[in-house]
C-alpha cells in the first residue's frame, strides 16, 4: 500500500494568499516597508545580515517560509524575497505546493504587471520579470519546480534592483 501524497495545508495557502495580496497592491518599492511586511504576513522581523527577516513556524510536513526585506540605500531600491524551505531535501511538495508560475502570472498581470522573458543561451528561458512601476519581480529557473505528481510548485520569488 502507498501513501497518498500530503494535502496542500491551509498555512501554505495562507502564505499564498499573503503573497499576492502583498504583491498585487504594491504601487512602488517604495511600498516594502517593514511594517507592511510584517503586518502582512504576521510576524515580526529581525535583523539578519544587512537585510530583515521573518521565518515562519512550521506550516505542514517540516516546511516553513521566509520573507526578507531589503532597506533601501542610496544607490539602491527597497527590496523584498519570499521563498518556501525544509531542512529535509527529500521533503514531499505537496505540503506547499499552492502556485504555479501560471497562475502567479496571471495575478500580476491582472494588477498592472507586464512580464519579461530573459531567454537562455540554449533555448528556453532562465528567468521572468514581473515589471510594475520601479518594482521588478524575478522568478528563476530555480524557483519553480515539478513535484512527482507532474504538478508545477513557485518555490520562491524576489525583487531585483534592476529594469
Amino acid at each position: 500500500m502507498t501513501s497518498a501524497a500530503p494535502q496542500r495545508t491551509a498555512a501554505a495557502a495562507h502564505a499564498i494568499r499573503s503573497l499576492l495580496d502583498f504583491l498585487t497592491k504594491l504601487t512602488s518599492t517604495s511600498d516594502i516597508t517593514l511594517d507592511q511586511v510584517g503586518k502582512q504576513f504576521g510576524g515580526t522581523l529581525t535583523s539578519e545580515d544587512g537585510a530583515f527577516v521573518y521565518r515562519s513556524p512550521d506550516i505542514g510536513g517540516g516546511w516553513n517560509y521566509g520573507v526578507k526585506v531589503f532597506l533601501p540605500k542610496p544607490d539602491m531600491k527597497a527590496g523584498f524575497n519570499f521563498w518556501f524551505y525544509n531542512p529535509d531535501s527529500a521533503a514531499d511538495l505537496g505540503a506547499i505546493c499552492e502556485l504555479s508560475l501560471d497562475a502567479l502570472r496571471q495575478a500580476l498581470l491582472a494588477h498592472g504587471y507586464a512580464e519579461k522573458f530573459s531567454p537562455s543561451e540554449i533555448g528556453g528561458v532562465d528567468w521572468v520579470n514581473f515589471v510594475k512601476a520601479d518594482i521588478v519581480l524575478t522568478v528563476t529557473r530555480r524557483d519553480v519546480v515539478m513535484t512527482d505528481q507532474g504538478t508545477q510548485c513557485l518555490m520562491g520569488l524576489g525583487t531585483t534592483d534592476a529594469r
